[in-house]
């Protein structure tokens, strides 16, 4: 079983001023994937510190292969 996660990178839809549309396309395109779970998903700020943090975070932390 592959552990991935979904990223979202968005300012707007992670201040809650834009409705995500992509995450739920990739969660759709993912669940299709025999052997794939989705272990985690986050909407978050284009922030360079920000998208390192969360990465490192599913890697280290949560174990996520992907």
């Amino acid at each position: 079983m592959r552990r991935v996660g979904i990223l979202v990178v968005s300012d707007r839809a992670s201040a809650g001023q834009y409705e995500d549309l992509v995450g739920p396309l990739v969660r759709n395109i993912v669940t299709r994937n025999p052997g794939w779970e989705i272990a985690s998903q986050a909407i978050i700020p284009d922030e360079h510190d920000s998208i390192r943090d969360q990465l490192i975070t599913w890697v280290d932390d949560d174990k996520l292969d992907l």
